[in-house]
């Protein structure tokens, strides 16, 4: 950009003093109300009844309300009713006006900021109200106090009237009316459920507190009451589990001025449920508290299921996830001063919190459980077999990732593994059946135009047909039964492939060399392979086997033999005959085929034990 162009860009786009604003009172809310409210679309909405109901909370904490009622009007218009104190109406001599304007006009201020007022509270910044004023159409407060009615109308944060008084009255407490403004939000539509379980919530969390809730547009109106607190809470949350034991685990008390509450108990879920509250405020993001109570959980089961023999003492121990599996728990503390994350306080930041809720809650659950073993062994059972359910499902994630390493991309540089699919020639005579006379059958000699004698087979000449470089791997590690080769071409009818461990081929055809037994003959029936069927043999001819022994000729039936060894021996004596059996498929469907006889129809003729 030239220089002239520079010139020209800040003469059109001047910044100086005029440019810097100030936002007086409320303007700056209307602005960017997103910083106080989080948003502004039903979640922002909501917010703003959530504002004026905690001031009525706040009046509850400190024993001064008993009776809270909001309702949803037509038209949008929410109403919040309590009997508390009632919002001072006093005039404040250094504003000259009414302590009722000034909270409702100004930002940051109120009673809360110190603990005279209000012990504990929800509120704290001292902008609730005056958010609420400024983002509505208008706003009514009407104030009992003293036996005397007061009220004030605003529009978008600007006073219309004046605080006037307009009547006797016996009660005390505040009335707030308001509609939200239609210019700032998305949509000015408030939904019941909403607001019912926010109020129900509050309900659990403040014990006797009565809150009733009506929508007038559908006539809906519902009144909570729990004497017994956030016990009450836990059940509540758990009407449609199976629990694993029949009342929630309650502790309570007071450490460095911070009061706690805890009630927890499990279920036969696999999901936790965790609400954790400061001051009646829902901290949906946690906090220390959060934080203390997960860590002193873990700490203290592991140590109770050690200490009683649940685990061993070197054992890795139960983690967080598996003692939280199925726990529902509602965590309720209340302090002063409060330091939450925003306006819309949604995590403690309190660090002593944390260090209150481990020492209160670390040491009575562990007293709890030494006093309810049942209770306690329910507890760290569950656990247990979650801890249990979380290896198993390691050991399967790792497995899984293993194999598709292994059997998808594969190591860098590995040789792929060649998988064809070749029909087996096993059960050709069954087969031969099944399809009638005359048919091919797929996987037989006759049907791949191969010598029948030779039974080469579809596998071998399927692997010379593709060029299979595995037969070479033969000569290394392929044979399991003692034939190996040391050197020399490997045969025609020696395929890797049809290498098995009860069947070894002999690279040689001579009738007259002995076959050693290995251990699998010895074990199994013993079972001629294919280099045998490829001895020529004149039709006509009588198989049969006989046993060699060690440096003898052949021997009949019943001789007496050391170290046997197998040979094959024609109807001539000395002319070899074709193999007794050779057939590459289930030895089990041959043999039931032909009743355990040959091709001719006689049985070998086995003079071995292990026939």
């Amino acid at each position: 950009m030239s220089e002239d162009n520079k010139d020209q860009n800040t003469e059109a786009n001047p910044y100086g003093g005029d440019q810097i604003q100030v936002l007086e009172g409320l303007e700056a809310i209307r602005k960017r109300p997103g910083m106080y409210i989080g948003s502004t679309d039903l979640y922002g909405l909501h917010h703003l009844v959530y504002e004026i109901v905690d001031n009525s909370i706040d009046e509850a904490m400190v024993g001064f309300c008993k009776n809270i009622e909001v309702t949803i009007g037509e038209d949008s218009i929410i109403t919040v009713k309590d009997d508390g104190r009632g919002i001072p109406i006093d005039t404040l001599k250094k504003y000259g006006k009414s302590a009722l304007e000034i909270v409702m006009t100004k930002l940051h201020s109120g009673g809360k900021f110190d603990n005279k007022a209000y012990r504990v509270s929800g509120g704290l910044h001292g902008v609730g109200l005056g958010v609420v004023n400024a983002l509505s159409e208008f706003v009514e407060v009407q104030v009992a106090k003293n036996g005397k009615l007061y009220s004030q109308r605003y529009e978008r944060g600007i006073p219309v009237t004046e605080m006037n008084e307009i009547g006797a009255t016996p009660d005390h407490g505040t009335t707030v009316r308001f509609k939200p403004d239609s210019q700032i939000f998305e949509s000015i539509v408030f939904d019941f459920n909403t607001i019912n379980v926010r109020l129900r919530e509050l309900a659990f969390l403040n014990k006797g507190l009565k809150i009733e809730v009506e929508d007038q547009r559908t006539k809906e109106k519902q009144i909570y009451r729990y004497d017994g607190g956030i016990v009450e809470f836990v059940e509540y949350l758990n009407k449609n589990r199976k629990v694993l034991h029949e009342k929630p685990i309650y502790i309570s008390g007071e450490s460095n001025d911070i009061s706690i509450e805890i009630a927890m108990q499990w279920t036969d879920g696999y999901s936790e449920s965790v609400h954790t509250f400061a001051n009646n405020i829902n901290t949906v993001e946690g906090g220390t508290h959060l934080i203390g109570f997960k860590n002193t959980l873990t700490r203290t089961l592991n140590d109770y299921a050690r200490s009683n023999g649940y685990l061993k003492e070197s054992s890795d121990g139960l983690s967080g996830d598996d003692v939280r599996e199925g726990l529902t728990t509602i965590i309720s503390v209340k302090l002063m001063n409060p330091q939450f994350e925003g306006q819309t306080k949604t995590k403690l930041g309190n660090s002593t919190v944390r260090t209150a809720t481990e020492s209160l809650f670390g040491k009575k659950f562990l007293e709890f459980l030494e006093e309810n073993p049942k209770v306690a062994q329910v507890c760290v059972e569950k656990s247990m077999l979650a801890a249990e359910a979380r290896e198993a499902a390691r050991k399967a994630r790792e497995l899984t990732r293993r194999k598709g390493l292994l059997e998808g991309g594969g190591l860098p540089g590995a040789r792929p593994v060649q998988v064809r699919s070749v029909p087996r020639r096993g059960g050709l005579r069954r087969r031969q059946r099944e399809a009638g006379a005359g048919q091919d059958i797929p996987g037989h000699p006759a049907a791949e135009g191969q010598d029948i004698e030779r039974r080469e087979g579809a596998l071998g000449q399927d692997a010379e047909e593709h060029g299979d470089t595995r037969a070479d791997n033969c000569i290394r590690d392929r044979h399991r039964g003692g034939v190996r080769h040391s050197e020399g071409e490997v045969p025609s009818h020696h395929h890797p492939l049809r290498c098995r461990c009860r069947r070894q081929p002999h690279p040689h055809a001579d009738p007259h060399l002995p076959l050693q037994i290995h251990e699998a003959a010895h074990r199994q029936r013993l079972c001629l392979h294919r280099p045998a069927a490829a001895i020529p043999c004149e039709e006509g001819q009588v198989r049969d086997i006989r046993i060699l022994g060690q440096g003898e000729g052949r021997h009949s039936a019943g001789d007496g033999l050391g170290d046997r060894h197998i040979a094959l021996q024609g109807a001539g004596g000395d002319e070899p005959g074709p193999a007794a059996r050779d057939d590459d498929g289930p030895e089990d469907a041959d043999h039931e085929a032909d009743n355990g006889r040959g091709r001719d129809g006689r049985r070998p003729a086995f003079h071995d034990s292990y026939g």
